[in-house]
């Protein structure tokens, strides 16, 4: 896995955090360093919700936190509170 690359990435990590913490998803301190991996992850994958653009490009868009929010509520409130989210 490539490594964060810049404060883009920090920022984008940091922006989905905060809407996952928004949604109630709690990433507890002990879980965090097993989820941020796929996060980072998710965020490069070309997604199909998202016409073939990754989160991280989305984001750059003028609506990419909202529709990155929708992307995300529908995970965790079909994924919580079986399993950590992202599933692997």
């Amino acid at each position: 896995m490539k490594a964060l690359s810049g404060l883009h990435d920090l920022m984008a990590l940091a922006t989905i955090r905060r809407l996952l913490l928004e949604l109630g998803y709690v990433l507890h301190p002990e879980a965090a360093g097993n989820v941020l991996g796929p996060l980072q992850l998710w965020m490069r994958e070309p997604l199909s919700q998202f016409d073939g653009q990754s989160p991280l490009e989305v984001l750059a868009g003028g609506d990419g936190e909202k529709r990155i929010r929708e992307c995300l509520a529908e995970i965790v409130g079909s994924e919580r509170p079986r399993r950590p989210w992202p599933a692997p």
